[in-house]
């Protein structure tokens, strides 16, 4: 199967975080096999099944848990991943594992925003669908979000 852009950029993103969180030093390295970017998903829909699908071909990437209101949408994340990956129907029992290095987040675009901001809260590194925002005024906000807390968006 061709490789779609939307591939490609899944693909970027996750080296992107690897790069990030196993890399200390200012010179690029390959990520060693213990070296696992723990990541939480939250929303398993279409688009969120097709990120899931495509960040767990990703070396490295090691899905932990999801997250998503409708029960038909975790089952088939577990049915993905051969039932390894946790699921929760609250986004913030993602937020709050420890073991999750980075978020996706693919839920409607009116709570983008608030769960960028509080995925970079609480020390996550992020890839989001878009619209990231609804506003130039909440795009300063994301901002300086990524800048207080030095985290990947």
């Amino acid at each position: 199967m061709a490789q779609t852009r939307r591939d490609f950029l899944s693909a970027a993103a996750a080296s992107a975080v690897i790069f990030r969180l196993v890399d200390s030093g200012p010179y690029l390295k390959a990520a060693g096999p213990n070296d696992q970017i723990g990541l939480g998903h939250i929303g398993v829909g279409i688009q969120g099944t097709n990120l899931l699908r495509a960040f767990k071909s990703v070396p490295g990437v090691r899905p932990i848990i999801a997250a998503d209101l409708y029960e038909g949408h975790l089952a088939h994340a577990k049915e993905l991943t051969d039932g390894t990956i946790e699921t929760t129907k609250e986004y913030h029992e993602v937020l709050k594992r420890k073991d999750v290095d980075a978020v996706v987040i693919a839920t409607p675009d009116h709570l983008h925003r608030q769960m960028v901001l509080e995925a970079l809260a609480a020390g996550k590194d992020v890839y989001c669908e878009k619209p990231l925002t609804w506003s130039i005024e909440q795009g300063k906000e994301i901002i300086a979000a990524v800048k207080k807390t030095n985290r990947i968006l």
